[in-house]
């Protein structure tokens, strides 16, 4: 890159963003699309909010994380770094749709082949990506005009940066600068209806409430990579982004099959999604919004969440008569079943229609990670132990929740998915969300 670096006084125009001549030159790429205004717009990127499929805990720090966006070429090999894992990003959200126009993106010069197989890609309004920019191979920065492509297949709210492979490999970059406008298409961002119908009578939410450890919706079409309906990422709205995934095509559930309350919830039958994230993880308080349809009786310790390799969590009893939770070995003490205090047994009637379920232990826990939709990893087709029905929502805390919390959740996860009809007569939130 270029070594003139000036640094002139920023002046910010009347939209908020710096204007061109406030801005330094970094190279002969940014200084023609600098020049350009009225083809490609303005630097957006640091609009964007940035978040990652993941975090290895040993080499990334959310500081250095802030520096991926920033306007100056700050010279940094990378500023942040995933987990090993299939088709690992970086997305960049906007708060309204965008058309972008230019990007340069700056990879790790050290380890350069480790993004063979990047593209950009755009979120569309079902919650499934789709290619914007598909690199032909590694380079230590790619410099990319989209100015004369067509502009509905560069608009969206939405954009990411994806390892493209099926195989799990490593994301770690140094520095992206995006241009472009805001579009004049004043779209719904995807999902954001679905989750404003969902919470229009309160403003309360799982986030509001401290020890957020996962959260996982199935009603926010966001937090879902699908491709033609095969959900191959369920994305963590909690802090801690604990995603779940789909260790191969073979068993990723399904997305737009299964309605709760005419929002979208997951379907699984022989489908499991996993994180093997965090190597401790502490879900001492555990609420879910799901259903069984499967037989009459569990058939082979079907789990609907459990730990991944180890930890019981909720899986159904296919012993004896088949209608009951699995006790023996469990991490939870506590057991809710539509907010009525339940021992377990004989709970498959109930859990047959979409229900309301929450556990929670006197003691915080210790499992590796977790596993939606089977029973730890008994995933051998002679052995497997599969979750059949729809799962919903997922949300969990690394302590155990005072009564009124519990209460709370209750009540927003039952009226948001249609389930007030089951709380008990004296709930505090039957008629109500909090």
């Amino acid at each position: 890159l270029s070594e003139n670096r000036e640094t002139p006084v920023e002046v910010i125009g009347d939209d908020g963003l710096p204007t061109l001549e406030s801005l330094p030159v970094a190279n002969a790429f940014q200084e023609t699309v600098r020049s350009q205004e009225a083809t490609y717009g303005t630097l957006i990127s640091a609009l964007a909010k940035t978040t990652l499929s993941s975090k290895d805990p040993n080499h990334h720090q959310d500081e250095e994380f802030k520096k991926f966006t920033a306007k100056d070429d700050h010279g940094v090999d990378f500023v942040f770094h995933s987990l090993p894992e299939r088709q690992p990003w970086v997305q960049l959200t906007f708060d309204s749709p965008y058309l972008i126009s230019a990007f340069e993106l700056k990879n790790r010069a050290t380890l350069p082949e480790r993004a063979e197989g990047i593209e950009l890609q755009r979120q569309l309004p079902d919650g499934s990506w789709k290619a914007v920019w598909q690199s032909k191979g590694p380079e230590v920065s790619w410099q990319v005009d989209l100015s004369k492509d067509p502009a509905p297949t560069r608009e969206a709210t939405a954009f990411r940066f994806v390892v493209n492979k099926e195989e799990e490999t490593y994301l770690h970059l140094s520095q992206v600068w995006l241009w472009g406008r805001k579009s004049d298409r004043q779209q719904t961002a995807p999902g954001r209806a679905a989750v404003a119908v969902a919470h229009n009578s309160s403003s309360w939410s799982p986030g509001t409430v401290s020890g957020l450890g996962l959260w996982l919706d199935g009603a926010d079409l966001t937090s879902l990579t699908a491709t033609a309906g095969n959900v191959s990422q369920w994305n963590d709205k909690s802090p801690n982004q604990y995603h779940a995934y789909a260790l191969s095509p073979a068993v990723q559930p399904q997305i737009g099959t299964l309605h709760v309350n005419g929002k979208h919830a997951l379907e699984f039958q022989t489908a499991r999604l996993v994180s093997k994230t965090p190597k401790r993880g502490n879900w001492q308080d555990l609420y879910i919004v799901a259903d069984w349809n499967g037989a009459e009786r569990f058939g082979n310790y079907n789990g609907l969440f459990t730990g991944f390799g180890e930890g019981i969590g909720i899986v159904g009893n296919s012993q004896d008569a088949g209608t009951s939770l699995w006790l023996q070995g469990r991490w939870w003490t506590s057991l809710y079943v539509n907010g009525t205090a339940s021992d377990g047994a004989n709970v498959l009637g109930t859990l047959a229609k979409p229900f309301l379920l929450s556990c929670s232990a006197d003691r915080a826990i210790e499992v590796p990670g977790y596993s939606i939709g089977n029973d730890r990893n008994h995933v051998q087709p002679s052995n497997r132990r599969p979750w059949d029905g729809a799962i919903c929502e997922i949300v969990a805390f690394a302590r155990k929740l005072t009564e009124s919390e519990r209460h709370q959740l209750e009540g927003y996860l039952a009226h948001k998915w249609g389930l007030t009809a089951g709380l008990p007569t004296d709930h505090p939130f039957k008629e109500k969300a909090p």
